[in-house]
């Protein structure tokens, strides 16, 4: 019988049965379609008067817009949720009692970062039939997608796991987002300088 991470059961139960994701991952998603709706209106495609015919290079452009828009989510949404994890046990006293349980403290982290990546990937799930009206356009294939996914994935473990350590370095919240979102803008930006 596999077990389940009890600190990852406890968090999914508590944060995804509120009524917060239900409206956070509505307004993403409306968010998300009010782009490519802007977009579609700025480049002519919605206008029905439009006799030049339909350019897949801007389906295409439309993707990448999106994409940038969901990578953002998750250097501005993730470090904010995981920098808070630790630090926020400690701010309500919540951590000793954690700790003297028979979880093993890797365990916690582990159930911590994955509570992250899970919300996050909720949201980019929910995001894809936005995606799919990009796709039945046409220039982006199902390959383009599924590597899209890969690599956010990817990201997500990276930014969870950045906040995660900061989150058990500071014992209060704001420092420990601070000094995550100052690493991940050197990480990200420093190459560039």
């Amino acid at each position: 019988k596999m077990r389940i991470n009890p600190v990852l059961q406890k968090e999914l139960k508590t944060k995804l049965r509120g009524w917060r994701a239900t409206v956070l991952i509505s307004c993403y998603v409306i968010f998300l379609v009010a782009i490519l709706l802007i977009y579609f209106a700025g480049s002519g495609m919605l206008n029905p008067y439009n006799v030049s015919g339909f350019n897949p290079r801007l389906a295409v452009n439309a993707y990448n817009i999106l994409t940038v828009f969901q990578f953002a989510l998750l250097f501005i949404a993730v470090p904010a949720i995981t920098a808070t994890s630790i630090s926020g046990e400690r701010e309500r006293q919540t951590l000793d009692l954690m700790l003297v349980t028979k979880t093993h403290p890797g365990k916690i982290i582990i159930g911590k970062v994955i509570v992250s990546i899970a919300h996050t990937m909720l949201l980019l799930i929910a995001s894809m039939p936005v995606l799919g009206v990009v796709f039945f356009f046409g220039g982006v294939g199902i390959a383009d997608i599924a590597k899209l996914l890969l690599f956010y994935v990817f990201t997500a473990f990276f930014v969870a796991s950045s906040g995660v350590f900061f989150s058990t370095l500071f014992r209060r919240n704001i420092l420990a987002i601070i000094t995550n979102y100052i690493f991940l803008g050197l990480i990200t930006f420093g190459p560039f300088f």
